[in-house]
């Protein structure tokens, strides 16, 4: 009987348990149902559900998990409507190589039937083996695309990108965009190195990849947008180029952390061919060359053709201009970006430039030279210095004034031998901050006007604290006068945004002091009136 009666007592627990799992799913499924986003229209759902679905199509390696489309699908009957009649929500088509062929087949099918005759965005992923797929992947591509699309000519692709390891699969891309319906818009080759965990153990296997030879692809000269991460590009087809958008960068990701900025550091720089992009690319706007050119070097010399029309140029060593005899001018360039610590170098361009309303200094803090150079600058981007402090020092007696001994109204500590001023010092810049000795040693062209004022027409300040943070003395000065109180040291406008980049989680010290340090700006009290937005490292700080 007690046997029977523990028996009979479990089963009503058991019973009693499903049925309370029951009750509390359904509670659960109704106060989902509840929830705002439920109610409204679809119009509003469409344009959140482009948001996700552009957010998840940044992401720069495959994910194991469901896309956000797919899950978006799978929420309630409602979504699933809304999603499947939007076609451009699935318009990013993954085409990883080591995926089995039927299945790859059965989910190219379903992927072009869903995104109909929208332009398509192509990601080719190689994974961690240097193995080529037992069939020709870009054939299956192109026969599901004809198959599932109901154009009756070429479907648009908008871009295609490879992320690829092994320089044995360098000729993908090649094979790839000669076989597809249509040339793209855009071309992404991306090096990645891959990481694998064994046990406790995490192993970072390099990449092999070094360069892709694109001399078989003669497709390459009609696309506009050309973007190489660390490799290097050979074997160009012969004539002129239709490239709009040029981006040679050094940064690879790792297969563990996409887009994380603690990436390895490239073992061979990139390199691009000089004539390539100056001689051979008329309607160039865009350039960035995160690396070095090749060619053979000739001077200031040799005569060259008329420059592209570059409106944005990023160039990490601005010597190989002159050395590579392009050192010329860009009447239309807006935007400039350079990580040249030749001060010399970076003025002259400057002069010779008056358009750049945009300017990008990595590695080097602005000085009063090149402050003075490009006064017309709106937005500026440079890294913040610690080490360079200012504090506040009473000026001397008036018997000690009437001697003629120059004092400085306030004290800076000099980076050894150069007369720079601080980045923050030289937005705010003051003549009487300095000696007469040391005002005697700048170039007299370089002599501000009567209210020692620089860079008045300044909107919008980046400020990058990665490798130098920002104290909070500093950041409350720099808001007090280039914001709150601009017009009272004179200054026309006052600053409109200021945006701080931060380091990333992964590059942060576990020392809590170190942290500390690396966000004491954000203890000062004038943000308690400001709005922030943050986004990933990036604090943008407006003020009403």
């Amino acid at each position: 009987m007690r046997n029977y009666s523990i028996s009979k007592a479990w089963s009503r627990i058991s019973a009693n348990t499903q049925n309370s799992e029951f009750i509390i799913s359904k509670r659960r499924s109704k106060n989902a149902m509840d929830a705002s986003i439920f109610v409204l229209p679809n119009e509003d759902l469409i344009h959140i559900f482009r948001y996700v679905v552009a957010s998840d199509s940044r992401r720069r390696l495959p994910t194991s998990h469901r896309r956000a489309n797919e899950i978006l699908a799978h929420v309630c009957t409602r979504f699933r409507a809304i999603i499947l009649s939007t076609s451009d929500l699935w318009s990013t088509i993954d085409v990883p190589l080591y995926w089995a062929p039927d299945i790859l087949q059965d989910y190219l099918a379903t992927s072009f039937k869903r995104a109909k005759n929208t332009p398509l965005r192509v990601v080719v992923y190689e994974g961690s083996r240097a193995v080529l797929p037992k069939v020709d992947i870009a054939n299956l591509f192109c026969r599901e695309l004809q198959r599932g699309t109901e154009a009756t000519t070429n479907v648009s692709i908008k871009s295609v990108a490879f992320y690829l390891v092994h320089q044995e699969m360098s000729h993908i891309p090649t094979h790839f965009i000669n076989i597809l319906p249509s040339s793209p818009h855009a071309l992404l080759i991306h090096r990645v190195t891959i990481d694998q965990s064994i046990g406790k153990f995490k192993l970072e296997l390099p990449s092999t990849l070094r360069y892709v030879p694109l001399g078989g692809c003669p497709r390459v000269a009609t696309i506009e947008s050309i973007e190489l991460v660390d490799v290097t590009l050979r074997d160009v087809p012969e004539g002129l180029m239709a490239w709009r958008s040029v981006q040679f960068r050094s940064h690879p990701i790792s297969s563990s952390r996409p887009g994380s900025p603690t990436a390895p550091t490239p073992s061979a720089p990139i390199r691009i061919p000089a004539d390539l992009v100056f001689e051979r690319c008329p309607n160039l706007k865009t350039l960035i060359v995160d690396g070095s050119f090749s060619g053979s070097p000739n001077g200031a010399t040799v005569p060259t053709p008329p420059l592209p029309p570059l409106r944005e140029f990023y160039i990490r060593d601005l010597a190989q201009l002159r050395s590579f005899g392009y050192d010329g001018h860009f009447p239309m360039l807006h935007k400039f970006g350079t990580a040249t610590s030749d001060e010399r170098l970076v003025c002259r361009f400057l002069r010779r430039h008056p358009t750049i309303v945009d300017l990008t200094l990595e590695g080097i803090y602005i000085s009063e030279s090149i402050a003075l150079s490009c006064p017309q600058i709106r937005r500026l981007s440079i890294p913040a210095r610690l080490d360079i402090l200012v504090r506040s020092a009473r000026r001397n007696s008036a018997s000690e004034d009437s001697e003629g001994q120059d004092e400085p109204y306030d004290c800076y500590l000099r980076d050894g031998t150069t007369n720079h001023v601080n980045s923050m010092q030289a937005i705010g810049y003051n003549p009487l901050l300095f000696t007469r000795k040391e005002r005697a040693t700048y170039n007299p062209l370089f002599i501000p006007d009567n209210r020692g004022l620089l860079l008045t027409s300044l909107e919008h300040l980046q400020i990058d604290c990665a490798e130098f943070p920002l104290s909070m003395e500093q950041f409350s000065e720099l808001i007090e006068t280039r914001v709150l109180r601009a017009a009272e040291h004179g200054y026309p406008r006052s600053l409109s945004q200021i945006s701080v980049c931060t380091s990333s989680l992964s590059r942060m010290s576990k020392s809590l002091v170190r942290r500390e340090q690396e966000r004491a700006w954000t203890k000062s009290p004038y943000l308690e009136s400001a709005q922030l937005r943050w986004k990933e490292n990036t604090c943008h700080v407006r003020w009403k």
